[in-house]
């Protein structure tokens, strides 16, 4: 008891920690950890304490040293990210701002390609990125400063989240992020069928210095060879998927994904395919990246941050239900804190000041003598039906008046909606 009683009044400081960090791919490599009173506690150690929400760590024998409270609760910050591996720790790449704000101070960097990484993590917000004259008086300060973000952002991450509210210029601000990165590589644009011809008419406008076009139908390895610099390919999602197995071959600079939202399931083979791709720097755009649970925002950030979230069923336990079951305010501060470097959003009432007064345009389309001939018919035979139900009780009354409308409302639209 006296031996415990000693290493308690002398605890585990943050100043007693040193931690070498290496870049390697995705991951921060993480080795080291606290000299105490004789005894080396690795950093490993000290994460899964912070886990269990143990402040006292055995350091030999039966004596045992309390972890300081402030680094404590920086120990807890870094383990929802962190991965142990016996006394090895590694955490995503996409974690480096959360290790700045916590214990940048306690790291080691040897390896100069670590340091120069670091730097730009660092820095990202001092840097200011040159966007082509073309584009002047072209974009609003606030797609200016979007666009700022996403090249600063590219510097050192694998990705980010776009998530401004519809109408705000998600594919402009796209579109200058495509030219800045143009002489990196090849980029591929992943879109919904209906808005590729929509892609192509934007990429055309505003960049015609690029080389932009649809998927040409031809073999795999075609497509592999034809594709440069300067280059970019808008792609359907059905189209990703009969072609997955060639586009994964292809080293792109930039791989957008609109309406990103449609990988909100992990398990899909859309979501899968997208994984599949080597892209250097991943744009999701979205004005919905959480639609019904957490469970959306993971699989989006799987693709825009590998690792930061860790497996699903790291993030469940540590995330989800916390935060969807029991309403946990830390955990849901945790978590914004984790993605907020990666997600930008402004809505319509945040920029409003920008914006151009709304415009409305009324075109009125007068029906054919066919057309006009069907509707009368059906507006009497509504007036029939609505005189039957007139005595019929509120709630039956109620379903057949908006049957009705809704019958009428598609005969004005096109006649084949109701009438084969």
């Amino acid at each position: 008891e006296d031996t415990r009683r000693r290493s308690l009044v002398t605890p585990v400081r943050r100043t007693d920690l040193k931690v070498d960090l290496f870049k390697q791919g995705q991951w921060l490599q993480l080795r080291g950890g606290a000299c105490h009173a004789g005894q080396d506690l690795a950093l490993a150690r000290l994460l899964d304490a912070a886990r269990r929400g143990e402040r006292y760590v055995k350091v030999g024998g039966d004596s045992y040293a309390e972890i300081e409270r402030g680094l404590f609760e920086q120990l807890q910050r870094l383990h929802g990210c962190v991965i142990s591996e016996g006394d090895a720790a590694r955490m995503a790449c996409a974690a480096a701002p959360l290790w700045m704000s916590t214990l940048a101070d306690r790291g080691v960097v040897d390896d100069v390609e670590t340091a120069d990484w670091l730097s730009r993590v660092e820095n990202v917000e001092r840097e200011e990125v040159s966007i082509p004259a073309s584009w002047d008086g072209r974009l609003r300060d606030y797609q200016r400063v979007g666009v700022q973000w996403l090249a600063g952002l590219a510097r050192w991450a694998s990705g980010a989240c776009l998530a401004d509210e519809m109408g705000l210029g998600k594919t402009i601000q796209a579109i200058v992020l495509l030219e800045l990165r143009a002489a990196l590589g090849p980029a591929l644009v992943v879109a919904p069928t209906s808005v590729v011809p929509n892609w192509l008419e934007e990429l055309a406008r505003f960049a015609p210095g690029l080389d932009a076009a649809p998927l040409p139908g031809r073999s795999g390895a075609e497509m592999c060879h034809a594709l440069g610099p300067g280059q970019v390919r808008v792609v359907s999602y059905e189209r990703l998927l009969r072609e997955r197995e060639a586009l994964r071959d292809i080293p792109l600079a930039t791989l957008v994904v609109d309406e990103a939202q449609m990988v909100k399931n992990a398990r899909t083979q859309r979501a899968r395919a997208l994984l599949e791709l080597q892209a250097s720097f991943v744009l999701a755009l979205s004005g919905t990246p959480i639609e019904n649970r957490l469970g959306d925002l993971w699989s989006l950030f799987r693709l825009v941050a590998p690792g930061l979230l860790g497996s699903w069923e790291r993030f469940r336990a540590v995330f989800a239900v916390p935060i969807e079951r029991h309403a946990d305010p830390e955990r849901g501060a945790h978590l914004r804190q984790l993605i907020a470097p990666f997600v930008l959003r402004r809505t319509k009432d945040q920029v409003a000041r920008e914006l151009p007064p709304r415009t409305e345009v009324l075109h009125r389309v007068e029906l054919s003598t066919a057309e006009q001939d069907l509707y009368d018919a059906a507006v009497r035979q509504v007036q029939r039906e609505m005189e039957r139900v007139r005595t019929a009780g509120g709630a039956e009354r109620s379903v057949r008046i908006l049957a009705e409308l809704t019958r009428l409302r598609q005969l004005a639209c096109h006649p084949r909606l109701v009438v084969e």
